[in-house]
C-alpha cells in the first residue's frame, strides 16, 4: 500500500506500518547513525492519529530501509521524496549567506510485511547488548507525557518462536541487517512458514529470493545453512503466491542448524532505452556508491547540470552516484566523437572520483596541460587508455589519454594516502607508455 503525505510538520523519524503511518521524534543524527540498532518502543511510536502502536516492539534503520519488529513478524518500509521546495527562513550552517535548506513537498511510502505463520504467540523476546545512553521523545499529543529513557540494543532474540527454534536479529559491522533461524535439536525447520505481503516474490538464477516492489528490490540472498561447521545444500521454496519456506538436505537431527539468509536491502536499474553496461563500482566512507560503464542510451543517464548531459559518440562512458539508501544523486556521460568505455572507478580518501577505460574519441577526453592531450594514433584504428579525475560532486578536475600507436586499455585503479593514483592495464603500443628509467621501457612483445 502506498501513502502520500503533504508534510505540514517536520518529523525527524517517519515510520509506517499498514494500515497506519507511525511517527516518533528524536534527533536525526541519532536516527541515521549506524550505531542505532534496535530501538525499543516504549510508547513513542504512534499512528497518524497519534494513537500508540503497541504491536511494534522495536524499530531501526539499515542502509536507508526502516524496519519494525513485531510479535509475529516484521515490516520493511521504503520512502521516496517527491518534488522539493526551499525553506527561505532556514539557512544552511555551512554557508549562511548563499545556501538554503530544502525539504520535500511530499513523501510516498511503501511497505512490505513479513509474517511468521504459526509462530508461538508466547515466545520470549530477549534484548541483548544494550547500547550506552538513551533517547527522549517530547513531540507527543497534548496531554500526553513524553517518552523518556528509551533504550536500544545490538540484537534481539525470539526464543522458541517455533518449537525448539529461535530467531535472532542483529547487524553486521557495516550496518547491514541480518537474521538467523536457529533450529535446536528436536526442532523441525519445516515448521517455518513465512508469508510476504506487499511484494512479488521470485527466485532468480542465482537461487536468491527477491521481493520486487515499486520502489526497488529486497534480496534475501542465496540460502546458507550451517550444521556443525559444515554448509548443507539448501534452497528457497515458494509454496504459494506469497508463502516461502526452506528445503535443507539434512540427515542429522541431533545438531543445531543455523539458517542464515543474507539480506540486501535495495537495488536499482540504471539506464535508458538502449544498451547500458556496468563495469566498475566503489563506495566512500559515508556509504555513497559510484558506478561506471558504458552506454548508447540517449536518456535517463545524465542529470541537469552534469559535466556532460548528452551522448556524444557511438558509446559513451557514464558516471553515476547514489546515496547509501540507493537514491540517485547525479549522473553524467563522458565521451567524445567515437566509442568510449569505462572499466574501473575508484574513490580516494578525499572523495575524489577516478575513472579509467578505453577510448577511440579524439575530443572531449583530455584537459589542457594533462600528461597526454592527444590520442596516440588519432583514433583511426586503436583505442587509448584514459584516466579522468572528478570531485565528489561530479565536476571534472582533469583528464588524460595514455597510449601510443597500438591498442591501450586501462583496467584497474588504486590510490595512496598522498593522493597519487596508480593505473594498470595492457598495451600493444611501442611508444607513449613507459617513462625514461622505468623498469621496462620497451614493449617485450614488440607490439
Amino acid at each position: 500500500m502506498k501513502f502520500k503525505l503533504s508534510l505540514i510538520f517536520f518529523f525527524t523519524e517517519l515510520l509506517a506500518i499498514y494500515p497506519n503511518i507511525l511517527f516518533s521524534n528524536n534527533s536525526a543524527e541519532s536516527m541515521y547513525s549506524n550505531r542505532q540498532f534496535f530501538r525499543e518502543n516504549n510508547g513513542q511510536v504512534r499512528d497518524q492519529n497519534w494513537l500508540p502502536r503497541t504491536d511494534i516492539l522495536f524499530s531501526g534503520k539499515s542502509e536507508g530501509l526502516i524496519y519494525h519488529l513485531k510479535k509475529d513478524g516484521l515490516s520493511y518500509q521504503f520512502s521516496r521524496n517527491g518534488t522539493w521546495k526551499q525553506n527561505d527562513h532556514e539557512l544552511n550552517h555551512k554557508n549562511l549567506l548563499d545556501q538554503k535548506k530544502i525539504s520535500p513537498k511530499s513523501v510516498t511510502f511503501y511497505r512490505v510485511d513479513v509474517e511468521w505463520l504459526g509462530a508461538n504467540p508466547n515466545c520470549i523476546i530477549e534484548k541483548e547488548g544494550q547500547l550506552d545512553g538513551f533517547e527522549n521523545f517530547y513531540n507527543v499529543p497534548q496531554g500526553t507525557e513524553p517518552v523518556l529513557n528509551v533504550k536500544s540494543y545490538s540484537s534481539i532474540v525470539y526464543k522458541n518462536i517455533y518449537h525448539n527454534i529461535d530467531l535472532k536479529f542483529y547487524k553486521m559491522h557495516d550496518g547491514t541487517l541480518k537474521y538467523d533461524f536457529i533450529i535446536l535439536p528436536g526442532g523441525n525447520y519445516q515448521d517455518i512458514q513465512i508469508s510476504i505481503k506487499g511484494g512479488k516474490i521470485e527466485i532468480n538464477t542465482n537461487q536468491e529470493l527477491i521481493i520486487k516492489t515499486p520502489y526497488g528490490i529486497i534480496t534475501e540472498g542465496t540460502l546458507q545453512v550451517m550444521q556443525a561447521g559444515k554448509i548443507l545444500p539448501s534452497r528457497w521454496v515458494i509454496n504459494s503466491e506469497n508463502i516461502i519456506s526452506f528445503d535443507v538436505n539434512c540427515k542429522n537431527n541431533k545438531s543445531a542448524l543455523i539458517i542464515d539468509p543474507p539480506v540486501r536491502l535495495w537495488s536499482t536499474y540504471y539506464g535508458g532505452g538502449d544498451e547500458d553496461f556496468g563495469n566498475g563500482i566503489d563506495t566512500d566512507d559515508s556509504g555513497n556508491v559510484v558506478i561506471t560503464g558504458y552506454t548508447e542510451s540517449t536518456a535517463f543517464i545524465a542529470t541537469s547540470g552534469a559535466h556532460q548531459t548528452t551522448l556524444a559518440g557511438n558509446w559513451d562512458v557514464f558516471l553515476a552516484k547514489f546515496n547509501p539508501n540507493g537514491g540517485f544523486l547525479w549522473g553524467s556521460y563522458y565521451g567524445g566523437n567515437n566509442s568510449d568505455i569505462g572499466s574501473d572507478i575508484l574513490i580516494d580518501d578525499l572523495e575524489n572520483i577516478y575513472i579509467t577505460g578505453t577510448t577511440k574519441s579524439t575530443i572531449l577526453i583530455s584537459t589542457l596541460g594533462s600528461h597526454q592531450q592527444n590520442h596516440g594514433d588519432g583514433g583511426s584504428i586503436f583505442d587509448d587508455a584514459f584516466l579522468i579525475k572528478f570531485d565528489k560532486n561530479g565536476n571534472r578536475l582533469w583528464g588524460t589519454y595514455l597510449g601510443g600507436n597500438g591498442y591501450d586499455s586501462g583496467h584497474n585503479l588504486i590510490t595512496d594516502s598522498a593522493g597519487n593514483c596508480y593505473l594498470s592495464g595492457y598495451t600493444t603500443s611501442l611508444s607513449n607508455v613507459s617513462t625514461q628509467g622505468a623498469h621496462q621501457i620497451v614493449n617485450g612483445g614488440g607490439g
